[in-house]
């Protein structure tokens, strides 16, 4: 038997916000959340790929083996695998599938299978792939510490770790015990899984799938080569980050739209802002990179708070996420919102010790009676990372 984990980090988006869509710089990073692809390999002859989503369904899917016997290269990977998934659902296509989130899933996979599987059809027949010569039972198993549809790039890492998990069973990248993954084979896995995203949101900036594939921080500038630049910040490490989901549904197009509108109608007011917000990135580099924690500390409230008083201006923050905001603010902890806004989820700095840990343990606690989500993390420097258990 065979077993080995795949996985990729969530993300998120430090400062930076909105005025990255103008051509402004971002800070995104990865954080110590992540999505798991457990794939089990058994001397067992089974004539479907078994798929058990943790987080979606207390049933299994089965994806015959033979789906991938036949593909047509005339048309859309991404029409043949919605194709594919309707008749596996027995269901006609039709545009609701999109908010079935275990269809739509299920769909990432059928869709990098296919991929991974063209990849290396020039190379070996099909026979020499471990999952398609029926002789073998192939469970993968995916769960994720990641909330969804709140800004953390949940859809990126699972788009990257599926990318992964898929290549390896493909034999596109060996099946060994250890495996360092290669810059080579990064931009492979952080290209297909862009593309497998836009199965979930219709299109992908690439800035998720980039940041999950790779892992750290990085300095994001929209339609500018290169697109991310990786920064080495050493302060980075005394940095925690709590997160706490508003659980208010945003929608990231209609946060963008409502910016954009408020552009279109002060072009001169709305340009002040963006450039404010991206002088904040700037600078936020530079006070990172100092000595003084004491006031690398200080800098960094200053331009938490203020970075978020802009996106209120902007008009993307929520009454609830400004209360989040309050709250943390008597217990020391800066905090501003991140993502698209209108929801989402609040970021807090915690910030060396300038903060009460008991205060905030009790903030947590009455959080979650009020069943918001909320935990502590860290920046997390590792992208997709693979761990074997062959047996």
């Amino acid at each position: 038997m065979k077993k080995f984990v795949v996985s990729a980090p969530a993300k998120a988006i430090l400062f930076g916000e909105h005025a990255v869509v103008y051509g402004y710089p971002a800070i995104a990073a990865t954080i110590d959340l992540r999505c798991y692809f457990t794939v089990t390999i058994k001397n067992e002859a089974c004539e479907d790929i078994i798929i058990d989503f943790k987080d979606l369904s207390e049933n299994t899917i089965h994806i015959p083996i033979k789906m991938f016997h036949s593909i047509s290269n005339k048309e859309s990977v991404m029409d043949y695998a919605w194709k594919l998934v309707s008749d596996l659902f027995d269901c006609a296509y039709h545009e609701s599938l999109h908010d079935s989130p275990i269809i739509v899933s299920t769909c990432v996979i059928v869709y990098l299978f296919i991929r991974a599987t063209q990849l290396r059809s020039d190379e070996c027949s099909n026979q020499q792939f471990p999952m398609f010569n029926g002789k073998s039972t192939i469970c993968i198993e995916i769960q994720s510490d990641i909330p969804s549809g709140c800004g953390l790039g949940s859809s990126g890492a699972f788009s990257v770790a599926a990318t992964a998990t898929i290549l390896l069973l493909t034999n596109n990248y060996p099946l060994v015990q250890v495996w360092d993954i290669d810059k080579i084979q990064r931009k492979l896995i952080s290209s297909l899984a862009r593309d497998a995203e836009c199965i979930i949101h219709g299109k992908s900036s690439g800035l998720d799938s980039t940041i999950c594939t790779y892992g750290g921080t990085i300095v994001f500038r929209k339609d500018q080569l290169p697109l991310f630049q990786e920064i080495n910040i050493s302060n980075f490490d005394t940095v925690k980050l709590l997160i706490v989901n508003t659980n208010i549904t945003r929608s990231t197009s209609l946060a963008v739209r409502k910016v954009y509108d408020k552009w279109k109608e002060d072009k001169t007011c709305v340009n002040s802002i963006f450039k404010e917000i991206g002088t904040i990135v700037d600078e936020v580099i530079d006070i990172l990179n100092q000595k003084d924690n004491c006031e690398i500390s200080r800098s960094l409230t200053r331009h938490i708070v203020r970075n978020q008083l802009l996106l209120e201006e902007l008009g993307v923050s929520h009454s609830i996420s400004n209360e989040i905001i309050e709250e943390l603010k008597l217990v020391g902890i800066p905090a501003k919102v991140t993502g698209a806004g209108l929801g989402g989820c609040v970021l807090g700095f915690i910030l060396g010790v300038d903060y009460d840990n008991s205060e905030l343990n009790d903030l947590i606690s009455r959080w979650h009676t009020r069943s918001l989500w909320a935990q502590v993390t860290f920046i997390e420097a590792t992208g997709v990372k693979y761990n074997s258990h062959f047996l």
